[in-house]
């Protein structure tokens, strides 16, 4: 017997007067392999975003057992491959929240307690104090030496900048 891992039923996106997805059902098990094929155009990237709870469809539903990571198919982050994977896994904001309320709550500011404990719980939850440990067992695995990584996204090859993109994915929380 296996495990449902996804269940999206009755998906529904238009942009503008144009119906890009319609009634689209899906079912994903752990031991499911699928493909999705169409023709340039056809919404697929959209319905993938969809699955992976970064858009939300006009109608429909999307259940998923765990979290789903999204591979982008092209790069959308600056700066270097490390800093590419704390931002993407929101390390980057919640660091600089949580400084940002540390720094008020230094200067007496008792106002700042209550959103600097949120900003912290925050970090924590995306994994703030081991997350550098994770990255680089992550990237080692995934053959992104440390050389690679204080490199800009930009400077890197094709597929060493999608495994930074994966390196995200792997070692978000």
């Amino acid at each position: 017997m296996s495990t449902t891992l996804l269940v999206a039923e009755n998906i529904h996106r238009s942009y503008g007067d144009r119906a890009v997805l319609e009634n689209v059902p899906l079912h994903v098990d752990a031991d499911s392999r699928i493909g999705l094929v169409g023709p340039n155009g056809s919404c697929k990237t959209t319905l993938l975003r969809i699955l992976a709870g970064l858009e939300r469809p006009d109608t429909g539903s999307v259940r998923a057992a765990e979290t789903v990571g999204y591979l982008s198919a092209t790069p959308d982050s600056a700066g270097t491959g490390r800093e590419a994977i704390l931002a993407a896994v929101g390390l980057t904001a919640a660091s600089a929240e949580r400084d940002r309320w540390a720094a008020r709550l230094q200067t007496g500011d008792l106002d700042a307690i209550a959103p600097h404990a949120r900003a912290l719980e925050r970090w924590l939850a995306l994994g703030g104090p081991d997350a550098e440990g994770r990255l680089a067992a992550v990237a080692e695995h995934l053959g992104l030496g440390p050389e690679l990584l204080t490199r800009p996204v930009a400077a890197l090859s094709g597929g060493q900048a999608a495994r930074v993109r994966l390196a995200a994915i792997a070692i978000a929380r």
